[in-house]
């Protein structure tokens, strides 16, 4: 048995255990380990485990960035994740450089900084709304529409990736508030893994008006949260190329809401992040 230092983090109501080994032994965890942290009733509870560690890479601060679903699966992105985590080392280490780094399991680097107003910003990179970035098994569609059968019903859907796979759904406002329709088709398109081998993220949006857009988020391996930073940015910037919103959207959640400026398709993400507590676990 091992006991493991932690905090408890959370970003508009998305939380996460993390867990930094820059100065505690490295943990090798198993699945069912990764399970029983997450387990809101065995374990601390949580919507994904996070785990960082100091790395040499450049003269910005940097850390490698590994994140795990409650089903015991490692994802690729957590935007949300991301912001709380340089709410985290900020705060823990105090460092002079304005911006840190991230580097991911897949080797892409996220920047962060708090800005004047104490909110988190992180670059989310360029969007890609390929089938092969994602991956899908689909022909490309210029104009990013899709179809897929639910029942008796014909759904379209546009498509992105932003380190991690996602789908995106313009829907009703009466649908939009149905949670049942949404866990309902969020489950049949993520088991549709001839067209997703590696799975998605399902996103379902209702367009306000060209700068307001709400969302509802399907994520892969955890089901339907609170928030979602990679599906904000996702679906922000398939409604700015795809559906004539503006490059400045604010993405209205349930657990509150983020900003997502896109300039050359490059795409920022702005928003809150807290510490919750710090504690331990035996293992």
């Amino acid at each position: 048995m091992q006991t493991i230092t932690f905090s408890k983090l959370e970003a508009l109501g998305n939380d996460f255990v993390l867990i930094d080994t820059t100065n505690q032994v490295d943990i090798n965890l198993t699945v069912e380990q990764i399970k029983q942290i997450c387990d809101r009733h065995y374990g601390i509870g949580c919507d994904q485990l996070l785990i960082i560690k100091q790395i040499n890479r450049n003269q910005i601060p940097c850390f490698s960035y590994k994140i795990y679903n409650i089903d015991g699966s490692q994802a690729l992105h957590c935007g949300n994740g991301a912001r709380a985590v340089i709410c985290y080392i900020k705060h823990k280490y105090r460092f002079e450089s304005k911006y840190i780094e991230l580097v991911l399991a897949n080797n892409h680097v996220i920047t962060g900084q708090i800005t004047t107003n104490e909110l988190i910003k992180i670059d989310m990179g360029a969007v890609k709304f390929t089938p092969q970035s994602l991956p899908a098994i689909l022909t490309q569609s210029t104009t990013n529409n899709y179809t897929i059968k639910y029942q008796s019903q014909i759904i379209n859907y546009g498509i992105a990736s932003v380190g991690n796979p996602h789908v995106i759904i313009k829907l009703a406002n009466n649908l939009f508030n149905d949670d049942n329709y949404i866990i309902e088709v969020g489950r049949t398109i993520q088991s549709k893994i001839d067209i997703f081998p590696e799975g998605v993220n399902v996103n379902f949006i209702y367009i306000q008006n060209p700068y307001t857009i709400m969302l509802k988020t399907y994520e892969r391996g955890s089901g339907l949260t609170k928030a979602c930073g990679s599906g904000a940015t996702a679906s922000a910037s398939y409604c700015y190329h795809y559906q004539q919103c503006n490059n400045n959207i604010q993405v209205i959640m349930q657990g509150g809401s983020l900003q997502v400026t896109i300039e050359n398709n490059n795409c920022q993400l702005i928003g809150n992040a807290n510490i919750v507590f710090n504690g331990n676990i035996i293992l």
